[in-house]
């Protein structure tokens, strides 16, 4: 982590949670560091940090792959982006219709991994499998992140939604989510 500290951002994956081996807010602390924020109301990847070491801007991941993959892409890609002169840093969202029925556990605000296809005038936007923040194979399907605000506990088929996709080259000063 000390030789870290040359680079203009680091970037932590794993050990920023609160398992008996996660020991990376410990390590940023030892090193002079602040921990601004840590933990955020969403799912996947609840437990992610941002803070300065020394000066030096410091994001931590989560462990899980799919938590990881989406809390880069809501976070770090952001601020690389916004570090290299980026005036829009964010992807933005697009319209989609949810295709099937989805029943969310936790009030948090949700990126579910989606296949997002054109059909006719409008996006469909479909699951791709079960959703658990260690399953790779659901993001590695995946073309979008389905943004379901806190509030929303359940969506129907039929009903419209705000997709982030993957692939998508214009992008917002703000965070669409």
């Amino acid at each position: 982590m000390e030789e870290a500290l040359a680079c203009d951002l680091v970037i932590t994956s794993a050990g920023i949670s609160v398992g008996d081996h996660d020991y990376v807010r410990a390590v940023v602390e030892s090193l002079g560091g602040s921990l601004d924020f840590w933990r955020v109301r969403m799912r996947p990847g609840a437990p992610v940090g941002f803070g300065l070491i020394r000066g030096v801007p410091w994001i931590g991941l989560p462990g899980n792959p799919v938590s990881t993959m989406v809390t880069f892409e809501l976070f770090a890609r952001a601020a690389i982006r916004r570090m290299a002169g980026r005036l829009l840093p964010w992807r933005q969202t697009r319209a989609v219709r949810v295709m099937e029925p989805i029943r969310l556990g936790p009030r948090l605000q949700h990126f579910l991994r989606v296949v997002v296809s054109p059909n006719g005038d409008q996006l469909d936007a479909r699951l791709t499998g079960p959703q658990g923040s260690g399953i790779l194979s659901s993001m590695a399907r995946a073309n979008a992140l389905l943004v379901v605000p806190e509030d929303r506990q359940e969506l129907a088929p039929g009903d419209p939604g705000r997709a982030i996709l993957l692939d998508e080259t214009l992008h917002l000063s703000e965070p669409p989510f």
